[in-house]
């Protein structure tokens, strides 16, 4: 009976307890976070990009980089209340060197630095010079569609990206996949293989913080089934092509972005 005693709490207590531990969950948990995230494909020149970062700047927007972004859900930062924006570009396109040109001018002129990242395929990008045998050898590596006339960064181009120390790569898929139409094996392989092959770059490029943890979903889908391998393999964050610039805890692995070309 005395033991018994010893282990008892008062139901007052047990009450102020789960409050206080809910008010402390509250606290760790991340905050939601207003940030415009552009989005750029194929580009003819600097014009757009210039544009759109100059009318941001000037409505007081500040840029930020993705790891920004992966450092406010983890805690070691809090954008929230910020007026911020990032700048993406999807699948490593040899003509998103107009955005390297037009950042490189707004520094110039502005004194501002404006990180890119830039969401990249390892069939076209980090193995065109230098193949890397598959993780899987019985995963199929396709590669690009034979009537795809876009001339893709080579890994010379992606190194030289890296060197600024400004940018980053983001994990784009294996092969543009369409994830949530895979199978378990090849959306693991999609993923894991070219999240290999990025990390790979960072060491050559000396970039000794590796790359960021950050997948960006060809054509924007997923569905739960990828959500939950995205965070089996340790992904921060992910983006989708939702229209809203409002993020929350719930969509840390659906980020929207703003599409611009």
């Amino acid at each position: 009976m005395g033991a018994a005693a010893l282990t008892y709490k008062a139901p007052q207590l047990l009450f102020l307890e789960g409050n206080l531990a809910l008010k402390e969950r509250a606290e760790r948990e991340p905050k939601p976070f207003d940030a415009v995230c552009l989005t750029f494909h194929d580009l003819e020149s600097e014009d757009i990009v210039l544009q759109n970062i100059f009318y941001l700047l000037e409505d007081g927007y500040n840029p930020i980089s993705v790891r920004d972004i992966c450092n406010h859900y983890s805690g070691l930062d809090d954008l929230s209340g910020e007026k911020s924006f990032l700048v993406t570009l999807d699948d490593g396109l040899k003509s998103q060197k107009h955005a390297l040109t037009a950042v490189s001018y707004i520094e110039r002129v502005r004194g501002e630095q404006v990180p890119l990242l830039f969401a990249v395929m390892a069939f076209n990008s980090v193995s065109r010079d230098d193949e890397i045998a598959l993780d899987s050898p019985t995963y199929v590596e396709s590669g690009p569609p034979s009537n795809n006339s876009h001339e893709y960064f080579t890994k010379a181009d992606l190194l030289a990206i890296l060197g600024n120390g400004q940018h980053d790569l983001a994990n784009h898929t294996l092969n543009h996949a369409n994830l949530p139409t895979l199978t378990k094996k090849n959306l693991q392989g999609e993923l894991e293989i070219t999240q290999s092959r990025i990390k790979q770059l960072y060491l050559e490029a000396e970039r000794r913080e590796g790359p960021p943890n950050v997948l960006i979903y060809p054509y924007g889908e997923f569905n739960d089934r990828v959500i939950a391998e995205v965070k089996r393999q340790g992904f921060e964050i992910a983006f989708s092509t939702e229209e809203s610039s409002h993020h929350t805890t719930e969509t840390r692995y659906h980020l929207g972005r703003t599409g611009r070309t």
